[in-house]
C-alpha cells in the first residue's frame, strides 16, 4: 500500500523544491492508497513541517523573511485555528472531504493565477495588516481540512498585495512551519491521532528530504511558471479525488 505513494512522493518533493508549493498534493495521493483522511492530512502536514523547517533555515540566513508581516500572519493563524477547531468536532468525514475538495480547488485556482501573473514592475510595498491576518487565517483553515501547508496561498496573496517576491516566498515558508504544527495540534485536539498507520509517514519523509535537497541547490530559485500550472492542475485532480473519496 505504501510503495506507490512513496515512489510518487519523490518527484512530488522535487516539484515542491522547485516551485515552493505542491506538498498538499500528498493528501489525495495517500487517500488514493487507502489511508483515512485524518492520517493523510497529518502525514502531509508532517512533511510540510520538515520541508518548511529545512527551507526556512536558508531563507532566514538570507534575511528573506519580512518579520512585521510574519507577526500578522501568526495572528491569522490563531484566528484560523479558533474557527477550524470547533468545525472539526462537528463535521463528519464525508463533509470534511467536500470542504477539502473546495479548498484544493481554490488553491489550484490561486496557484494558476499566480503562475500567469506578470512580474511586478512597480515598487514593492508591504501589504495591509488586515489583509495579512485574513491570509493567515485562510492558510490555517486550509491546513486543518486539506493539508495545505500555507505557501500555496500566502505566496500569491502577498505578491498580489505588493510584497517583493523573494521576501514573500521567505515569509511564507517561515509561516508554513507554524501553520503545519498548529494544524497537527488542532487535529489531535479534535479527533486524536492514529499512529498505527506509520507507513503513511514514509512518503512524507521522502517528499520533505527531496524538497529540501532540491531547494538548497536552487537558491535563489528561478521561477518555473509552467510547473506552477502543473501544481494547479494537480490540485484540481486532487479535489476531484477528494470528492470521489468523500462520497464513497
Amino acid at each position: 500500500m505504501v510503495l506507490a505513494p512513496f515512489l510518487l512522493a519523490i518527484p512530488l518533493g522535487a516539484l515542491v523544491g522547485v516551485t515552493g508549493v505542491g506538498g498538499f498534493l500528498l493528501v489525495p495521493l495517500l487517500l488514493g492508497s487507502g489511508f483515512d483522511p485524518g492520517t493523510a492530512i497529518v502525514a502531509t502536514l508532517t512533511a510540510n513541517v520538515a520541508a518548511s523547517t529545512g527551507m526556512a533555515g536558508f531563507v532566514v540566513r538570507r534575511r528573506a523573511v519580512e518579520w512585521s508581516t510574519f507577526v500578522y500572519l501568526v495572528a491569522g493563524t490563531v484566528a484560523g485555528a479558533t474557527i477550524a477547531l470547533p468545525l472539526l468536532r462537528v463535521l463528519d468525514d464525508s463533509t470534511g472531504a467536500y470542504v477539502a475538495a473546495a479548498l484544493l480547488a481554490l488553491c489550484g485556482t490561486v496557484v494558476i493565477i499566480h503562475a500567469m501573473r506578470p512580474c511586478a514592475t512597480s515598487t514593492p510595498r508591504l501589504p495591509a495588516s488586515g489583509s495579512v491576518v485574513l491570509i493567515g487565517a485562510l492558510a490555517q483553515i486550509s491546513a486543518v481540512f486539506a493539508g495545505i501547508g500555507g505557501p500555496a496561498f500566502t505566496v500569491p496573496a502577498l505578491l498580489a498585495r505588493g510584497m517583493e517576491e523573494a521576501r514573500a516566498i521567505g515569509t511564507a515558508i517561515a509561516h508554513g512551519v507554524l501553520v503545519s504544527c498548529v494544524g497537527i495540534a488542532s487535529l489531535y485536539a479534535a479527533r486524536g491521532l492514529d499512529v498505527s498507520a506509520l507507513e503513511a509517514f514514509l512518503p512524507s519523509a521522502a517528499l520533505a528530504v527531496v524538497a529540501v535537497g532540491v531547494r538548497s541547490f536552487l537558491l535563489p530559485a528561478p521561477r518555473r511558471r509552467w510547473l506552477e500550472v502543473v501544481v494547479g492542475v494537480l490540485a484540481f485532480l486532487g479535489a476531484w479525488s477528494a470528492v470521489i473519496g468523500g462520497g464513497s
